[in-house]
């Protein structure tokens, strides 16, 4: 597998030697990481040889070194995936001014801001920089597991995104292609319009139907044309808190499954990390519906919803093209299948497939509880936002309809922690951590 680089900024020898041993190889089990664990924190254990490497890891002590490490790497096109920057390098920049002076050249660039000082909180650097989902923070001292889990959550977000941006730029390829073979049929249309205005000139009462046959192929190749220049532009607008909530409900239902109902046998570990991180690209294929669709305030005509439910069918495809040139894996499986079915309903009666039941795949159905309970206490342009009780009241009476009567059943045991996440997204930033 490919390295991918990673910089530490930070005036301490000594870190930049314990980011190596968690980050410079990858452990083939958890029992490897946990000797890392015991060589940083001096317990006993012994090294183990079966390694690999994985991450290049990158070293430099002060921010302006940093920064111009950062521009030389993007120069080189190997730009890093993300950087650690120590909030405190004296004599130079501190940790927020460093950032600071790197989101100016890459504002997309992924920061992880390491404190061990209490002054430097959560909304003490928020407020020095703004809030997005490219910073986060670390607390030292570390956890060798977790800075572990962090690196690999941001590298495969990258490569998720790289892939998008490349199914993005040929989607727009194609966009230029086809206007460009309608722009010349446009031209040979005029053309043939206007020779046959001459032909029938002696013929005037065939005028008229020669005039509306013209104006309707005029009017069906704008209409492509418009459609065309929409998917060029077209973008999700679901905001991050929306997708933090629908992916912490989304687990918080699966643990619940996990401990009672029929589905026990099918939700381990693995199926709780995967849905946990394949949740959040449920509405993908948004990106595929026109601006004018998606964003559009008030209650969609028949035919705009019927273009609505093409999303489905576009984040499946998107992120079956991903799986394909990936080789494959069970994350970006499960997301296709999510953002392809989690618009069925159990009766039958949803969309694209029509799936019905345990047809329906159980990742999907979780989320579509999800997604419905966040819809239903959110405001929207055409709507208000309804309580927690009265959403619960609305998914109860879909049990069996809307929803798998299992999931509903464990909506209701697991009611509190529901309602928990609800409270922190909007009393503060504490949605972006994962409840369990």
């Amino acid at each position: 597998m490919a390295s991918e680089r990673i910089l530490i900024i930070d005036d301490n020898p000594a870190i930049h030697g314990d980011f190596r041993k968690v980050l410079a190889v990858e452990p083939t089990d958890d029992s490897a990481l946990n000797e890392v664990a015991a060589t940083l924190f001096g317990q006993s254990g012994r090294p183990s040889d079966a390694r690999r490497h994985r991450f290049q890891v990158d070293s430099a002590y002060q921010g302006q070194e940093g920064l111009q490490m950062i521009r030389n790497a993007a120069t080189e096109g190997r730009a890093y995936a993300m950087v650690f920057v120590d909030v405190r390098m004296p004599p130079g920049w501190d940790g927020v001014e460093t950032t600071t002076r790197a989101w100016q050249e890459f504002p997309d660039l992924n920061v992880i801001i390491c404190t061990a000082y209490s002054d430097y909180c959560w909304e003490a650097i928020v407020e020095r920089l703004r809030r997005t989902d490219r910073l986060f923070i670390l607390k030292k001292p570390f956890d060798p597991i977790e800075v572990r889990q962090l690196v690999e959550v941001l590298a495969e977000r990258n490569r998720t995104e790289q892939e998008i941006r490349r199914h993005r730029l040929r989607l727009e390829e194609l966009v230029e292609e086809r206007t460009a073979e309608l722009i010349a049929a446009s031209k040979e249309l005029r053309r043939s319009n206007a020779r046959l205005q001459q032909e029938i000139a002696e013929r005037r009462q065939a005028e008229e139907t020669l005039r509306t046959t013209t104006r309707e192929i005029i009017d069906t190749q704008d209409i492509a044309v418009l459609t065309l220049a929409k998917t060029a532009e077209c973008r999700d607008e679901e905001t991050g808190e929306h997708l933090l909530r629908i992916r912490n409900y989304s687990r918080i239902l699966a643990n619940q499954l996990r401990r009672q109902g029929p589905y026990r046998e099918q939700i381990d570990e693995t199926f709780l990390s995967d849905l946990y991180r394949s949740s959040l690209l449920h509405d993908i294929g948004k990106v595929g519906i026109p601006d004018a669709v998606l964003l559009k305030p008030g209650r969609l005509t028949p035919d705009e919803w019927e273009m609505m439910k093409q999303h489905a069918i576009i984040g499946g495809s998107i992120l079956d093209e991903a799986v394909s040139r990936s080789g494959g894996g069970d994350f970006l499986s499960m997301a296709a299948s999510i953002a392809r079915h989690h618009h069925e309903r159990f009766d039958g009666t949803g969309y694209p497939a029509g799936l019905a039941g345990t047809d329906i795949p159980l990742a999907a159905r979780i989320v579509a509880v999800a997604d419905v309970l966040d819809a239903l206490t959110s405001v929207r342009p055409y709507k208000r936002a309804y309580s927690f009780s009265k959403a619960r009241e609305i998914i109860e009476e879909g049990s069996g309809g809307h929803f798998d009567p299992a999931i509903v059943d464990a909506l209701r045991q697991c009611w509190d922690e529901l309602t928990a996440v609800r409270k922190q997204c909007r009393d503060s930033a504490a949605c972006s951590v994962g409840t369990s």
